[in-house]
């Protein structure tokens, strides 16, 4: 008898935890989507309309059974969204002769990655 009900309330932790599972992955890769649409946005924005905005994608990186990473990059230009973000410096040519040798960066994905995460733990809080 005691095993019987073991199984039961086993089983149903586990179909539980399935749907929590579901809903979670469901609501993270949305959110990473939205993400990404924000991202193409703001650094169509910001950029002039370049082609490097059309590279804004979503990736998941590992993905065990309850263990995953959602990436949100740029697949066309990989290495200039850290440049674009975080500054860069300008190599010093006789042409550039007294002046700024640094460039700002523009923020376009971190805003948008910070909205996001706090979206899917809202939606996260609410729905499960």
């Amino acid at each position: 008898m005691k095993k019987d009900f073991d199984k039961e309330v086993q089983s149903i932790l586990d179909t539980y935890s399935d749907e929590v599972k579901e809903k979670s992955d469901a609501i993270l890769k949305e959110c990473a989507k939205d993400c990404a649409k924000e991202c193409r946005e703001k650094a169509r924005q910001l950029f002039n309309g370049k082609k490097y905005y059309k590279g804004f994608t979503t990736k998941v990186v590992s993905n065990d059974q309850y263990d995953f990473e959602i990436v949100v990059h740029n697949k066309t230009y990989p290495g200039l969204t850290h440049l674009l973000e975080n500054g860069h410096a300008v190599k010093p040519t006789p042409k550039r002769a007294g002046k700024k040798t640094r460039v700002a960066g523009k923020a376009h994905m971190k805003p948008a990655a910070e909205k996001y995460t706090e979206e899917a733990v809202r939606r996260m809080e609410s729905e499960l």
